[in-house]
């Protein structure tokens, strides 16, 4: 069984984008593909829009309520977590909450060992504004399937170096002295320079997500505190721990979707 998994956000913006989303999901994929979509939100998250977003769908979505933890750091890591991590030199002020944070160490590792996942093959994650703009002309699981995948992907891209402060070092490291398993890319090559999977379009073999070889990297990662105190970002972590554990012919490249997300477009058939 496999399915599909968003996180809802409590904001009037992210309710209006995700009714439209999921109708184009509906429409470009979930006619002609059924799976189960689960729904993960916070206590905050407005009752009354559940049954809106199942009435959109037309069919029982599993909702489930979740709560974003703060993990039991020693008191030197806990000191330098800042309440807000602002990005030094955007335009725009923008910067980083804490419960923004908390969701990048939930999906960079937690999630995948949530037993509301058992019994699922795979998960491909959406974010609330991926817009699925065509029909989808194959089940997606199914090519997962065929190729014995790993992991699914449509998009790398480049983090800011200002929020990936230490990470790269920190994962040399433990692919140098903490590492057992076979290495098949070398992240400290300069091609892998804080690139990231654009993650709001991402496909998991949960199994292999729960097992010994991502989890042991994850929590060396993890426990450094630097998700925290520098938003390290789960794109970047699984960017990494990816490229660096999976073989090459086990991650697969959906480029024949016609997608967009915020700033990305991408269509397979360019005018």
């Amino acid at each position: 069984m496999n399915a599909i998994m968003f996180i809802l956000n409590n904001t009037e913006r992210d309710i209006s984008l995700f009714r439209k989303n999921i109708q184009l999901l509906k429409k470009n994929y979930l006619d002609q593909f059924p799976c189960e979509v689960v729904c993960l939100h916070e206590s905050d998250f407005p009752k009354s829009e559940l049954s809106i977003i199942d009435s959109l769908v037309g069919k029982p979505i599993k909702f489930i309520q979740i709560e974003f933890e703060t993990p039991e750091y020693p008191k030197e890591i806990m000191d330098k977590i800042p309440l807000y991590f602002p990005w030094e030199g955007h335009p725009n002020g923008f910067g980083f909450s804490m419960g923004y944070r908390k969701m990048c160490r939930f999906m960079a590792g937690e999630v995948f060992n949530q037993t509301y996942l058992n019994g699922y093959k795979y998960i491909w994650k959406l974010d609330t504004d991926s817009s699925i703009l065509e029909k989808i002309e194959y089940d997606v699981f199914k090519r997962m399937e065929e190729s014995n995948a790993i992991y699914g992907f449509l998009n790398i891209q480049n983090d800011s170096p200002k929020t990936t402060i230490g990470l790269w070092d920190r994962a040399i490291k433990y692919f140098r002295e903490e590492n057992n398993y076979p290495i098949h890319a070398d992240i400290s090559h300069p091609q892998h320079a804080n690139k990231v999977f654009y993650t709001n379009f991402e496909i998991f073999d949960i199994e292999w997500f729960r097992g010994e070889i991502y989890q042991k990297y994850y929590k060396f990662i993890e426990k450094a505190g630097g998700i925290l105190i520098h938003r390290w970002g789960d794109h970047c972590i699984r960017y990494i721990g990816v490229t660096s554990l999976v073989p090459q012919d086990k991650i697969i490249l959906f480029d024949s979707i016609h997608y967009f997300h915020h700033s990305y477009y991408f269509n397979p058939r360019p005018l």
